[in-house]
């Protein structure tokens, strides 16, 4: 919690015009740019950072816990071979009003297999009214979508409507907790979360991790993620040289090689709201 009060801090110094996608801090002087996505009214008075991407990357704190306990915890699920993909650390601010609207993760980071997980640990405890993560379990709905605009294609990152409403998203599992609560669902789980109507900041710190079995595919964010400074390292065991190929369809996000913006964390309609 004091390393990322450090990182709010630094927030103080941008603006949503002076961040970078990510991907696109090339050099010294811009390193943090893009590492930082603001919530719309953020000023360096009241700093309201929506994500702190790749904190693994920035900050030996995170790399440590990272390494140490969030690939244990991988390890436990996924067996003896294990390979760090990426970090996100997601806040929600107080009157912020932002919302992740349901979708899927895999897509986004293509692999052959579906063992990549994600492990997230909430930093401060979160009750029902801070918009807690709410995932559907595989055992209640496991399908892929396109996360495309159901009227002309275009990829939104987001399940749209026609598709969600074939999902139980009743059936979701809403996942408040302690600070310390930890979080684990599979990269095909249909998952979300509501606004933060509470007082208080939401710090929702995430690792995502796949057997070593499962190879990444040119697509989405793997290029991004696999030239950063640390890359993708094997952190539990060793390189599996045969990879497994689930013979299931993946749909696929675009190549954001040329940098990437988060788009399913939207501020919340007033319908929504009601």
């Amino acid at each position: 919690n004091k390393v990322t009060d450090e990182f709010i801090e630094i927030s103080r110094n941008y603006t949503s015009e002076t961040v970078l996608p990510l991907g696109n801090g090339k050099d010294e002087e811009d390193q943090l740019r893009d590492k930082f996505m603001l919530a719309e009214g953020h000023t360096a008075e009241f700093p309201m950072v929506t994500r702190l991407s790749s904190p693994s990357h920035v900050h030996e704190t995170y790399w440590k816990y990272t390494y140490e306990i969030s690939a244990s915890i991988a390890e436990d699920v996924l067996g003896p071979n294990v390979r760090f993909h990426h970090s996100k650390l997601n806040f929600k601010w107080p009157k912020s009003f932002e919302q992740i609207h349901w979708h899927q993760d895999i897509q986004f980071w293509p692999h052959t297999n579906f063992t990549p997980l994600t492990v997230g640990v909430y930093l401060n405890d979160v009750s029902e009214d801070m918009g807690p993560m709410q995932i559907v379990p595989l055992s209640e709905y496991d399908e892929l979508h396109a996360l495309v605009d159901s009227e002309n294609g275009a990829f939104t990152g987001i399940l749209n409507d026609d598709d969600l409403a074939r999902i139980p998203t009743h059936k979701a599992k809403t996942t408040e907790g302690v600070a310390g609560t930890i979080t684990l669902h599979n990269a095909r789980c249909v998952h979300s979360s509501l606004p933060n109507l509470s007082s208080n900041s939401r710090p929702l710190l995430l690792n995502t991790f796949a057997s070593t079995s499962a190879g990444m595919l040119a697509s989405g964010t793997n290029c991004i993620h696999l030239r950063s400074s640390i890359g993708c390292p094997v952190v539990r065991g060793e390189e599996e040289v045969y990879k497994i190929f689930d013979p299931r369809s993946i749909p696929v996000a675009p190549d954001f090689s040329s940098g990437y913006v988060s788009p399913f964390i939207k501020k919340a309609s007033v319908k929504n709201m009601e």
